[in-house]
Formats: C-alpha cells, sequence, structure tokens
C-alpha cells in the first residue's frame, strides 16, 4: 500500500478498530489513501489508473461519479453561480 500511496503522491493512513462481543475481542485494520493534490497531477494519475486497471465492484460506480465530479473540477465550472447543483451537476459532467 505504501508503494501506491508514493506512486501517487498521497497520504497512507491507517486506522484500528477493535471490537469486543464480551468473550470474543476481534482487530479490524482499515488503511486509507487520501490524495488532493492538484498540483501534483495525482489526481489525473489515480484517473488514468482506473481506466487501465477498472475496478469490479460497487466501487466503480463510485469512481465513476467521482470522475466526473473531479472533471468539473478542473473545468472550474463546480463552483459556478451557472453550474448545475446536487445530481444535475454530476449527470451534466459525463
Amino acid at each position: 500500500m505504501q508503494a501506491i500511496a508514493s506512486e501517487f503522491n498521497a497520504t497512507l493512513i491507517n486506522l484500528e478498530r477493535k471490537r469486543s462481543n464480551g468473550t470474543e475481542h476481534s482487530i479490524l485494520e482499515i488503511k486509507i489513501l487520501r490524495t488532493s493534490s492538484k498540483a501534483s497531477n495525482s489526481l489525473l494519475d489515480l484517473t488514468s489508473y482506473f481506466s487501465r486497471f477498472p475496478l469490479f465492484t460497487g466501487k466503480h460506480l463510485d469512481y465513476q461519479e467521482w470522475s466526473k465530479v473531479l472533471a468539473l473540477t478542473i473545468k472550474g465550472t463546480h463552483q459556478t453561480k451557472d453550474a448545475p447543483s446536487g445530481d444535475d451537476q454530476v449527470a451534466s459532467a459525463s
């Protein structure tokens, strides 16, 4: 995961969630890659990566919506007065 984080100039966040139901104890490890640097083009690199290696789960639909919002952000139309709002904005980005 660290190699992927480095490739996309992202931050790797490790979280642990401890659960207990009285007699059994378990630890859930969660890894999150966070990137937000447009200057490093890491978001564009990420879209190129997922275009070449698409997700095969429900996360694929999340990615598609995210990429539409990213396109609006790059165009600079995500916060304009005339931009559509809510789901209309995402739908119009495609």
